[in-house]
């Protein structure tokens, strides 16, 4: 998905209306934010900032990006090997600056050539957690490259996966603002306040742990010529998520133009695991019968085993329900709770439904509940987190 991250339909569909909501709170160019991750090398050479004045969307509708969305080696690339491994801690940071972050694609990236061991280095390093000091020549990486831990540590993930509004506020219960920058996306710190974000906790997990676990096979090597073997300490680059969907839609679209279609297969298969093995643990208890007549209670328990919120990220575009069933003895339904239909996209309300979702609405200034999340005519949540 990273790879894959400004090929995504529903993303350009969100960037188009957070350019219109822009546009009407007067915000130049606000999804400039988006591209800064899903295009970093669009952003960062200058094909995807906001414009002024007449022109105030400029290039963050995405149409001065360079390349097709069915090609390679572009601005349609997503994020590139070489986007993460150049990013770097800035140890003598701009008096104004931080030497790190951890929000809304804030990152330093080395641009200076490698003074590494590599004979005539031409470009600037490809970092990582590997020192290669004093390897024989045979067994250094076939490009410059330097050590670094910021590549393995879990504040890398930050820099996309804390998004924050740079231009609302959060508001109390009563209407006043709290001075507290809207939170979009909290993926990073929910990690941070959990558990598994707690180092001396023993549940204690780095990201890398779930996303990108290490290569058991044997040997296991980080290029095609294996010249060291890092058999159980080489993350293997999934970064799988819990989108099973949007990859089955690409492989659809540019599959074949990009050949894909095994790799857009295997990420369906990563996703599916991690939502049906190792997201939530899911425990039913019933009576072993009821009288006739009788109603049927039934206790649910979904317990999170993720080291952020279930579901966590766009909140949007991610949403969580319990669907349960009910058959006789013959195996036919004779009650349903949850169910979602594949071709509408519909989910059917009813009063037992859980669902579990994160609901940035609009202030409902002028309803009968000034908590409400302001719906369509339609009775659908309106997508707005611009505003």
């Amino acid at each position: 998905m990273m790879a894959n991250a400004v090929r995504d339909p529903i993303f350009w569909a969100a960037l188009d209306v957070a350019n219109h909501d822009g546009a009407e709170l007067g915000v130049e160019g606000v999804a400039e934010f988006c591209l800064r991750c899903h295009s970093p090398s669009g952003w960062l050479e200058g094909r995807a900032n906001a414009g002024s004045g007449a022109d105030p969307v400029g290039d963050a509708d995405g149409c001065g990006l360079s390349g097709a969305l069915d090609g390679a080696d572009n601005d349609f690339s997503g994020l590139t090997c070489h986007f993460c491994h150049r990013m770097e801690v800035n140890e003598s940071p701009p008096a104004d600056q931080e030497s790190v972050y951890f929000e809304n694609a804030n990152f330093w990236i080395d641009d200076a050539i490698c003074s590494n061991m590599m004979p005539n280095p031409k470009e600037p390093c490809r970092a990582g957690p590997y020192d290669c000091d004093g390897l024989p020549h045979h067994t250094l990486p076939l490009h410059e490259w330097s050590y670094s831990q910021y590549e393995v540590s879990n504040g890398i993930c930050g820099n996309c996966h804390n998004v924050t509004s740079p231009i609302h506020n959060l508001k109390d219960d009563t209407g006043q603002d709290t001075g507290v920058p809207f939170p979009i996306e909290r993926t990073f710190e929910e990690w941070q306040q959990s558990a598994m974000g707690d180092t001396g906790s023993p549940d204690f997990e780095n990201c890398s742990a779930c996303h990108m676990p290490d290569a058991t096979q044997d040997p296991a090597c980080a290029s095609s010529q294996c010249r060291n073997n890092r058999t159980g300490d080489m993350p293997i680059h999934q970064l799988a998520g819990g989108n099973a969907w949007i990859p089955e839609v690409l492989k659809g679209e540019y599959g074949a133009s990009l050949d894909r279609d095994a790799s857009f297969d295997a990420t369906t298969a990563w996703a599916l695991d991690l939502l049906q093995n190792q997201s939530a643990a899911v425990d039913i208890s019933l009576p072993s019968k009821v009288g006739a007549g009788s109603e049927l209670e039934v206790d649910v328990r979904v317990t999170n085993l993720t080291g952020h919120k279930l579901p966590t990220g766009y909140g949007e575009g991610r949403r969580m329900r319990l669907h349960m069933v009910a058959r006789d003895g013959t195996g036919s339904v004779f009650w349903e709770s949850g169910v979602w239909s594949p071709s509408t996209g519909e989910l059917s309300e009813d009063v037992q439904l859980k669902v579990y979702e994160v609901q940035q609405g609009i202030w409902d200034y002028n309803g009968t509940n000034e908590c409400d999340v302001v719906s369509a005519a339609s009775g659908h949540h309106l997508f707005h987190f611009v505003k």
